[in-house]
């Protein structure tokens, strides 16, 4: 082959090699513009927003308090403050006989009334739990604490007149700081704890009224007995359910304590018990079992559980939701009453 004839080849090749390279770059130079448009028309992915639930606040963690009644026992309560402040009704939950504050049944139940916004009181009433020792007064001989087998009448009686006054007085501190609203006190009693609480609402309402001061008791609203007996041992029911004769506080009691009854049908004795007390209650209580609910102040037909639970098992019962019936009765009738907060405060003291 001759010398033109390669360089001819080395041409053609060089120009082939040249034709190559301008055939492909020309539909890479096409698409560099339409990829950098697209890349303009392209928007960024969201970036997702993480959407913060709002944080309900946690009730306060309960408090145990001793409290010391003026005959100088020492009884040990657990408080479960409220966050409602003045707007929280106040609860006081008393156990059955042989019961305590710490049985795991009232320390579910107060801390579920507390969910609800409510401020609730759990004592150990005297002789039970630890509400057994006396203050130990500098000169004075040492009393023995109280024994669960040895209390006698009146160490029931002072369940009302001792023990509750204090409770009451530590509820009026709490209520005069604008922690909780006294005047739509409610009352929660199992077996004799119902007992306690009866008389201890027929005091409060028999409270001496004087001119020029402030008002004396007359606070509890609400009153819930569950598996009431008709009397035990020193708490008789006798003012509690008198109908004749009445002082002006007994008559304004009937008239304005919202009353909650609870059984369990199949224990005859307390059924009988309960049907008994209703009956009484009939005769004078304004409003009884009225239709309209606003004018219902008695509740009773339609909580006769057909059930052998009596007491704090009746109460929290899962399947009877018995404890959710009573919730509702307090909203109804205490939360949502027009009693507005007030300073208790004796002017003495101001």
């Amino acid at each position: 082959m001759s010398r033109y004839s390669v360089c001819s080849w080395r041409r053609i090749e060089a120009g082939l090699a040249i034709a190559l390279l301008v055939a492909l770059a020309v539909p890479l130079m096409g698409t560099r513009p339409a990829m950098a448009q697209a890349a303009k028309k392209a928007k960024p992915a969201a970036k997702k927003v993480a959407v913060k639930k709002k944080q309900v606040p946690k009730p306060p963690k309960p408090r145990d308090v001793i409290l010391e009644t003026r005959d100088e026992l020492q009884l040990t309560v657990t408080y479960y403050p409220s966050l409602l402040q003045k707007d929280a009704v106040p609860i006081v939950l008393l156990h059955d006989h042989k019961g305590n504050r710490q049985q795991r049944p009232y320390e579910e139940t107060a801390a579920k009334y507390q969910a609800l916004g409510y401020a609730v009181l759990v004592p150990d009433l005297r002789g039970h739990g630890e509400s057994i020792n006396f203050a130990k007064t500098t000169g004075a001989a040492t009393r023995p604490a109280l024994r669960l087998d040895g209390l006698r009448p009146r160490d029931f009686t002072n369940m009302v007149f001792e023990d509750m006054r204090s409770v009451k007085s530590f509820l009026m501190k709490e209520n005069n700081s604008g922690k909780l609203n006294i005047e739509k006190l409610c009352l929660i009693g199992t077996g004799m704890g119902a007992s306690v609480a009866a008389n201890f609402a027929t005091f409060d309402w028999s409270r001496q009224q004087f001119d020029g001061a402030k008002k004396q008791g007359r606070d509890v609203r609400g009153l819930v007995m569950v598996s009431p007996d008709y009397s035990f041992r020193g708490l008789p029911l006798t003012d509690f359910l008198a109908h004749r004769k009445l002082s002006p506080g007994l008559k304004m009691m009937h008239e304005q304590l919202s009353i909650m009854m609870i059984v369990g049908k199949q224990n005859t004795g307390h059924y009988a018990d309960a049907k008994r007390i209703f009956k009484k209650l009939s005769l004078q209580h304004i409003g009884k079992e009225a239709e309209n609910l606003k004018q219902r102040s008695l509740f009773f037909s339609n909580w006769q559980h057909d059930s052998p639970l009596q007491g704090v098992d009746l109460l929290t019962a899962p399947a009877l939701k018995v404890a959710d019936d009573v919730g509702f009765f307090i909203k109804r009738k205490l939360g949502e009453s027009p009693h507005a907060w007030t300073d208790r405060t004796s002017k003495l003291k101001k």
